[in-house]
């Protein structure tokens, strides 16, 4: 019999009942603490289905509105067959153009609306084929519980919609950032989000289109990151290459990170998988956990401080290695 290693018994059946690793079994988690039994009994079928984070948001929105229906008697692809036809049937083209009101920042060709009322929500829904004039968005923002802004173009078309989460009268996080039919926004839109951010600082961002929009765009990273070093989270400043070492905790399935500069490591930081460095020079601080292998390339130096700890394998190669007996290590070690 398998232990229950988890507070919340979900995760143990994700696990022990269901069979899913602990990576994906979390990942079900997070994406639905309510849903996330039926979307683990659809994953172990087909593992796939986690990539496609889209049809995923599509099928929760349409259970979150329409309360009479159950998850469990429906297959992946049939509930995705009906989540469709539920957004089909709400957004209707509308006749009449989208109200050029409440823009709160000119960009030139682009603008930033905000959207306030219910029928301006409706009406982006309808414009962008998403989720925003549903009930449960368009109450929040007539409510103020979120915030929502549009990037219109000089024809007054919409091209991106996000919505953020208020608490005591502050913004907080994004928790949507959806191009047409809940798509990835362009980069090209994205671009302009940075002003956006400068105005109302805020807090974070969830949305996974958001991070699919950006990724390769590293000088809007690192604008974002400039302005607010807290906005981007943690894994993925160090996932796009960001020198953004700090004291934090990583749960990436491997880190490969390429810099020729010099790198330092603090105290307390934790990468709970596989960590591969390759810089001019490494510098770990101290009282550091690697969970996986350890692989460091260093063109001059590469040393250690204390209590270094290292689940599995230690590849070093460089001219001078210091230290190296502060290594606490499961596995083997090896040295160029």
């Amino acid at each position: 019999m398998k232990e229950n290693l988890y507070t919340d018994k979900r995760m143990n059946i994700l696990i022990n009942k269901i069979g899913l690793s602990k990576e994906m079994a979390s990942l079900c988690y997070e994406k639905s603490k309510k849903y996330c039994i039926w979307l683990g009994n659809q994953v172990i079928k087909k593992p796939t289905l986690l990539s496609r984070q889209n049809d995923i948001d599509l099928i929760l929105d349409w259970k979150k509105e329409v309360q009479n229906i159950n998850l469990n008697e429906f297959t992946f692809d049939n509930a995705l067959k009906e989540a469709r036809k539920f957004q089909d049937s709400l957004f209707v083209p509308n006749s009449n153009s989208l109200k050029n009101k409440n823009v709160v920042i000119n960009c030139g060709d682009y603008k930033w609306v905000q959207l306030l009322t219910k029928q301006d929500c409706k009406e982006e829904g309808s414009a962008m084929g998403h989720c925003i004039g549903n009930s449960s968005h368009n109450q929040r923002v007539s409510s103020g519980n979120s915030v929502a802004f549009s990037l219109r173009d000089k024809f007054n078309r919409p091209h991106l919609t996000l919505e953020a989460k208020v608490k005591d009268d502050k913004i907080g996080k994004i928790f949507e950032f959806k191009g047409s039919a809940n798509g990835v926004p362009n980069v090209e839109y994205t671009q302009y989000f940075v002003k956006l951010l400068k105005k109302y600082n805020f807090e974070g961002v969830t949305d996974h289109t958001f991070f699919d929009s950006v990724k390769n765009s590293f000088q809007i990273i690192s604008d974002i990151n400039k302005f607010n070093s807290t906005f981007l989270p943690f894994d993925f400043k160090l996932e796009v290459g960001l020198n953004a070492f700090e004291e934090n905790s990583s749960h990436l399935k491997i880190l490969e990170i390429t810099l020729n500069d010099k790198v330092k490591i603090p105290k307390n930081t934790k990468f709970y998988s596989n960590l591969s460095l390759t810089c001019r020079e490494v510098e770990f601080e101290g009282d550091m956990l690697v969970g996986g292998n350890l692989i460091v390339k260093a063109d001059k130096k590469v040393s250690f401080g204390n209590n270094i700890k290292v689940g599995g394998n230690i590849n070093l190669s460089s001219p001078q290695i210091k230290n190296k007996e502060n290594l606490i290590y499961f596995g083997e070690i090896v040295t160029n």
